[in-house]
């Protein structure tokens, strides 16, 4: 089978599984020397060097050209988009893995801005490789145990929290993008928090959401996962907790966007019961949902629906700031649980392919 610019999907397809290994197995020059995006562009390139040597009738042009299109969004066969797909974002991991091993262990030398406004490129980038970050198994570990990310790391021990550890790794990003990482944190909470800067555009604050809310599932996620093994709870072994933490901007104190200098033991605790509560409630959530019938589920979960895009729509019309949080602490009980009760179902829907999980 062949492209519209008869340029054959094997090619192509072939092309992204090859890339796809390619980067899994990407690794930093010997003195972390060169860009995370160059060693990726150059990587892609090898792989593509060596594709197109195996179909003699297709120039270098002709498939950087086809590439293009796709990338414009130009709709191709099923399994050519997926194989594009799965490379893209295998890319963007990678991206984030060698930014933090770079920053880590080959910090450069330069002057990081401290004062100006964050351009909105930079925050897009900057939440774009905050949400790419918690994706990574090595942060995840990290998060959980202090464990090294990269061998030029030692064991963290001054960090106690999942909380601070996530903290660091923010700073780290940003000032990989050339920014001061106390500056960028304060141009953050002026821009989304105090109501006080320029208007923020709906895709930007859209995305800011969705990143404080894979945040918080990050802490809550390694904070049960410290306390089971605080527990050493045996009969729980093997039990996926899901826990899903909806956004709410009266919760930054429960992100890393927030400083905090509490750090006792009682501190630690009050946050493993929260995080307990939180995951035993959703649980509850997805157990109703799962014991339904279809039909019942079926409009339980289009009430929820409505429920969560009217909460939206009418969040993104009000400005940032005091306004906004009233609207937020203003919903009553049973709004808020068809807000929780859509993004469990929305987001364990979406890790089964589009089907509900089965009961344990």
């Amino acid at each position: 089978m062949v492209t519209s610019n008869n340029i054959p999907s094997e090619l192509l397809i072939s092309f992204f599984e090859e890339s796809t290994k390619s980067l899994i197995d990407l690794k930093l020059d010997g003195d972390g020397n060169g860009s995370s995006r160059d060693l990726i562009l150059d990587a892609q390139k090898r792989c593509l060097t060596r594709i197109l040597s195996k179909f003699p009738g297709v120039s270098e042009q002709e498939i950087q050209q086809e590439l293009r299109r796709l990338g414009s969004g130009v709709i191709y066969e099923a399994n050519i988009e997926k194989a594009m797909k799965e490379m893209n974002d295998t890319a963007r991991l990678t991206y984030c893995r060698l930014t933090l091993q770079q920053w880590i262990c080959y910090p450069p030398v330069s002057d990081l801005t401290k004062t100006g406004q964050l351009p909105r490129k930079i925050i897009m980038e900057f939440l774009g490789l905050v949400q790419g970050s918690l994706q990574l198994q090595i942060v995840k570990d990290y998060l959980v145990t202090g464990k090294p990310m990269f061998d030029c790391m030692d064991q963290d021990l001054t960090k106690k929290f999942p909380q601070e550890r996530l903290e660091w790794i923010q700073r780290i990003l940003m000032m990989s993008l050339g920014y001061d990482a106390d500056f960028g944190t304060e141009e953050i909470k002026r821009i989304f928090f105090t109501g006080n800067g320029e208007d923020v555009d709906p895709e930007l604050l859209q995305l800011f959401q969705k990143t404080i809310s894979e945040m918080q599932v990050g802490v809550t996620n390694a904070t049960l996962q410290i306390q089971e093994t605080q527990l050493n709870d045996t009969q729980e072994g093997g039990v996926t907790r899901i826990v899903s933490v909806s956004y709410s901007e009266n919760d930054v104190s429960s992100t890393p966007f927030h400083e905090t200098s509490i750090h006792d033991d009682s501190v630690q605790e009050e946050q493993l019961q929260m995080a307990r509560q939180a995951a035993i409630l959703q649980q509850s959530i997805l157990a109703e949902l799962l014991q339904m019938d279809e039909e019942t589920r079926r409009i339980e979960l289009e009430r929820a629906k409505h429920a969560s895009q009217g909460f939206q729509a009418k969040a993104m019309k009000l400005p940032p700031g005091e306004e906004r949080v009233a609207f937020m602490t203003s919903i009553s009980p049973s709004v808020q649980r068809q807000l929780l009760m859509y993004k469990i179902w929305t987001s364990t829907t979406e890790k089964h392919g589009g089907k509900p999980p089965t009961m344990h």
